[in-house]
């Protein structure tokens, strides 16, 4: 349960700030490019910050990291709720994604600390269906809260909730890592870097899951304008339509929960980008023919996020799973990968035109397809070398 609470604190967060974008933009009067950075900030510092996370909880263990990262969380959320620029928010936001990565990054090694990689695999998808209750139940509370209460009413609430997560993880948390690894300086950190991309499955499997995760966040980055511009739906119901592709995602985590243990993960893995594709399709396909509606993109969102119910734990398992007495590093490693790339498209997709869905489509399909090109890659690589051992 604590890993779950470590877990969504980022998500939640991410997903709490989504309705309140345009009424920030509006208040201190900066470009869509400029507001984009409340996502795209977050995600670079969470990028940023598990190159280290990850490393030092191989070396220092995962609790003092998690204590570090949640307490930063706090600060941020607080450097938020009382900005009074647009840059002294953003940096809020910026320093919430540095703490917040932490339990992102240290879960999935807790759980490479007391798991072999099939038990792994089930233990991370029932780990990522709890999360996934974050962007379902976030956007359509934050945006009752920001048309009642105002934006800056999401900040509290942010602090407030890490500020209970903190008590609780110093209270009873325990330490799982058992075999301390010295990392005496900074060319040490690189050199573990180094030595974990060296592995092509590796890199094959992260790059599988960052392509899908950049392409869920470029909903979410370009969801909001679109729902401005192109439709006028008010900040409560955006809430609600985007809640729907977690609805998906927990579905098949829980699926994917009861069947690793005697399930092929590539299969599992292809199963899911098979899913989102036909996604991505059938939003393409609705938009085509000129239903231009929000349930043309998110109505088809529940099927994406099925898919990559199946997607994202497989490809952490099986990442994770080559590395396993680094999986600090690695699991740090696989985040930077994730959320730099994400944060990359979040940033971009604000400079679209947003007069229409197709900018936001464009995004997730071109992600979505190298997701399923990497792979594909990753499956004939893997049985390359298990069939050379």
């Amino acid at each position: 349960m604590q890993l779950v609470a470590f877990s969504a604190l980022g998500p939640f967060s991410m997903h709490l700030i989504i309705p309140a974008i345009t009424p920030i933009q509006e208040q201190f009067g900066i470009t869509a490019g400029t507001a984009g950075l409340l996502i795209s900030g977050t995600l670079w510092g969470i990028a940023v910050s598990t190159l280290f996370f990850g490393v030092f909880a191989d070396r220092f263990g995962r609790r003092p990291m998690l204590m570090l990262g949640m307490g930063l969380f706090v600060v941020g959320s607080v450097m938020g709720e009382f900005g009074d620029s647009a840059a002294m928010v953003i940096m809020g936001r910026v320093v919430q994604g540095v703490g917040g990565a932490t339990g992102i990054v240290i879960s999935r090694a807790v759980i490479r600390d007391l798991y072999s990689r099939e038990k792994g695999t089930s233990v991370l998808a029932y780990l990522t269906m709890a999360v996934m209750i974050a962007p379902i139940l976030a956007p359509a509370f934050a945006g009752f809260v920001v048309e009642s209460y105002g934006w800056r009413r999401v900040f509290d609430i942010a602090a407030i909730t890490g500020f209970v997560v903190f008590i609780w993880l110093v209270k009873t948390f325990p330490e799982t890592l058992k075999d301390h690894i010295p990392l005496p300086n900074i060319g040490a950190i690189f050199n573990a870097y180094i030595d974990v991309l060296r592995s092509r499955v590796f890199v094959l499997y992260s790059l599988v899951g960052t392509f899908v995760m950049t392409g869920f966040f470029s909903m979410m980055s370009g969801a909001p304008h679109v729902a401005d511009q192109a439709w006028g739906i008010g900040r409560d119901e955006l809430g609600y339509y985007l809640g729907l592709g977690g609805v998906g995602m927990m579905m098949s985590t829980f699926i994917t929960a009861r069947i690793a243990e005697r399930t092929d993960n590539n299969q599992m893995m292809l199963t899911g980008l098979g899913f989102i594709m036909l996604g991505s399709l059938i939003a393409v396909s609705l938009f085509s023919v000129g239903v231009n509606h929000p349930a043309s993109l998110f109505a088809p969102a529940v099927i994406t996020g099925f898919g990559a119910g199946f997607v994202l734990p497989t490809t952490t398992a099986g990442a994770l799973s080559v590395v396993p007495k680094m999986a600090g590093t690695a699991s740090g490693m696989m985040t930077f990968m994730q959320f730099l790339v994400a944060g990359i498209a979040a940033q971009a997709i604000g400079y679209f035109n947003h007069t229409t869905a197709w900018s936001v489509i464009g995004f997730m399909v071109t992600f979505q397809t190298l997701a399923v090109v990497s792979a594909l890659v990753a499956t004939a690589v893997a049985r390359q070398l298990s069939a050379a051992e």
